[in-house]
């Protein structure tokens, strides 16, 4: 008789394999400091530009600014969810900010910052080589 745990695991990797390939990942990272520019894998650990479909982002001891996220990869049209789990603090995302590449900024509609306030989501998407907000 087999071991029904290989099997289950079995299972486990192919659907987590098949995830991956779908671009379904999530990172969960605390911030402090910043403003950051070209947010990335060394800040995100576990991020892949252009697969990684969900940031839940902790703001910690004040606001937290992102001039760019890294989009080296990514397609026209990709969407990242951006969740900031702070129950106190901001996360703001600065209008075509020169601290980032041109293709890692966000083009804001306000031609102004964007904030995610407090427990907040927004969808980013990958729009002519800049970051839009929906």
């Amino acid at each position: 008789m087999s071991n029904p745990g290989v099997a289950a695991q079995g299972n486990a990797n192919y659907w987590a394999k098949l995830s991956n390939e779908f671009g379904l990942y999530s990172v969960t990272k605390t911030l402090t400091g910043g403003p950051f520019n070209d947010l990335g894998a060394a800040t995100l650990p576990g991020y892949f530009s252009g697969s990684t479909t969900r940031l839940l982002i902790t703001p910690s001891g004040a606001d937290v600014t992102i001039n760019g996220l890294d989009a080296s990869g990514t397609t026209d049209g990709f969407t990242v969810l951006i969740v900031n789990q702070s129950a106190t603090y901001n996360l703001i995302f600065t209008h075509l900010n020169t601290g980032s590449q041109s293709g890692n900024q966000f083009s804001n509609v306000s031609a102004g910052s964007v904030a995610i306030q407090p427990l907040g989501a927004a969808r980013a998407t990958y729009v002519v080589n800049k970051w839009q907000f929906a």
